[in-house]
C-alpha cells in the first residue's frame, strides 16, 4: 500500500491495515505538506499530477507516520519503503535517513 496515494483517495491507511491484517506486506512511505484528496475519482492522471507538489519527505508532513508504521508492524507488514518522489536535490535527499523511526 502507499499510504499518500491510499490518502488522497480518502481512505485511511490505518484503517485498513487494522481492517485486513496480514494483508498488506509492504508499504510505501511518503508524506503530505497538508492533507489533500483527488478532486474526482483519481481516474484521470491530471489529479494525480495536480497532488505531486504537496508530497514531503517522511517525517516532514501531516500524515501520522509513526501510527501507521507501528499498525504495520502489528499488522504483519514485512518491508517499509520510504519514497520521496520530489526531491529538490536527490543526491543529498538519497543521503538524508528519514526523521522518524519505526
Amino acid at each position: 500500500m502507499d499510504i499518500y496515494w491510499t490518502t488522497a483517495g480518502g481512505a485511511d491507511p490505518v484503517q485498513y491495515l487494522k481492517d485486513y491484517p496480514t494483508r498488506y506486506k509492504m508499504l510505501h512511505l511518503k508524506d503530505m505538506k497538508e492533507r489533500r484528496q483527488f478532486k474526482g475519482d483519481g481516474g484521470d492522471p491530471s489529479q494525480w499530477i495536480e497532488l505531486f507538489p504537496y508530497m514531503t519527505s517522511v517525517g516532514d508532513g501531516v500524515l501520522d507516520i509513526k501510527g501507521i508504521v507501528s499498525q504495520g508492524h502489528r499488522s504483519g507488514v514485512e518491508h517499509f519503503f520510504v519514497e520521496q518522489d520530489m526531491v529538490a536535490n536527490p543526491q543529498v535527499g538519497a543521503q538524508t535517513p528519514p526523521r522518524t523511526s519505526s
